[in-house]
């Protein structure tokens, strides 16, 4: 599978003032910004300051969100989550937090945590970058099992929200 294959399907997105390009251009479907990150490096200037990190495949940019960023935020409610990255000013927080409680089907005050790690990386994947990622693909399959010592080192690694 190619790295262009990553993302299919376009959906209309809610919220989000995020340039879907930038997704794109950095591997990074979760849009997350660069905090030397294991393996990224510093991509596209954001608007509000900073960078985004730049992934070297898209699933590289997948995995990190999913089996990274996610669950060093597993102590905060979906609304302090999203108004994280997606703060009101640039996007509709609102929109954006009503949207991801019934797509997920919890609550905007509940835990990420207790939150399905895969769909909440999904939706967020969706959201920032205009894309689905497929369950199925065949990289899914081998990003369920992270490599315990480059976890351990990402979580060692600063985040900037």
């Amino acid at each position: 599978m190619a790295d262009n294959d990553f993302a299919v399907d376009i959906p209309q997105t809610v919220g989000t003032n995020t340039d879907p390009q930038l997704a794109y251009q950095n591997n990074n479907p979760g849009n997350i910004k660069f905090a030397g990150q294991p393996g990224a490096e510093q991509g596209t200037p954001a608007k509000d300051g900073g960078y985004f990190a730049k992934f070297p495949t898209p699933e590289d940019g997948y995995r990190h969100l999913r089996d990274v960023h996610i669950p060093k935020h597993a102590n905060q409610t979906l609304s302090q989550y999203i108004g994280g990255y997606a703060p009101p000013g640039h996007n509709n927080t609102a929109a954006y937090i009503a949207d991801a409680s019934k797509s997920l089907g919890v609550t905007p005050e509940t835990s990420v945590g207790q939150i399905d790690r895969e769909k909440l990386a999904q939706f967020q994947a969706q959201k920032e970058s205009s894309s689905k990622v497929r369950p199925a693909d065949e990289f899914d399959a081998a990003l369920k099992k992270p490599d315990p010592d480059e976890f351990d080192k990402a979580l060692a690694a600063p985040t900037i929200t």
